[in-house]
């Protein structure tokens, strides 16, 4: 068993290199996560934490998170969370620290500035979010501050 499990993990560092594939354990395992970036995949088994950047895919079962993810950023279970996020974001939860440009759907989604469009039964958003469409929108620079089901940012009807 101890033979097959290094075996597993050997195949998955070559994999790795040879591929544009990384993958993460748990926040710092393995250490070379912390600071990597990747073209290709970025894999949470269960769970993926960078500073790096990922262009492409990062997919985890519990979290995903990355500094700066171009692409996808999903989460089967639980938890995704970027500073810059340009492109969709789909988990149960979605949090972008700083900057959004694309589409969150999740049950709960957050941004602090929102250049996209935010789907799920919460949406906030700190700044101005261009739409969102959810039970409850809080878009603070918004059209209206708090809306049921829809909200749009202020620049909409410009």
């Amino acid at each position: 068993m101890k033979k097959m499990l290094l075996g597993c993990i050997a195949a998955m560092t070559m994999l790795t290199v040879s591929a544009g594939v990384d993958f993460g354990v748990w926040t710092d395992c393995p250490d070379n996560i912390k600071y990597s970036s990747v073209e290709g995949v970025r894999l949470g088994l269960p769970v993926t934490d960078s500073n790096g950047t990922v262009e492409g895919a990062e997919l985890a079962l519990l979290m995903a998170g990355s500094a700066k993810v171009e692409g996808l950023q999903f989460t089967l279970f639980g938890v995704n969370f970027t500073k810059k996020l340009e492109g969709l974001q789909l988990g149960f939860v979605n949090f972008v620290t700083q900057e959004l440009e694309g589409l969150q759907i999740g049950f709960f989604n957050h941004a602090k500035s929102d250049d996209g469009f935010q789907w799920g039964f919460l949406n906030i958003c700190e700044d101005d979010a261009t739409f969102q469409l959810g039970f409850l929108n809080f878009n603070k620079n918004g059209l209206l501050p708090v809306m049921i089901f829809v909200n749009f940012g202020s620049d909409i009807f410009d």
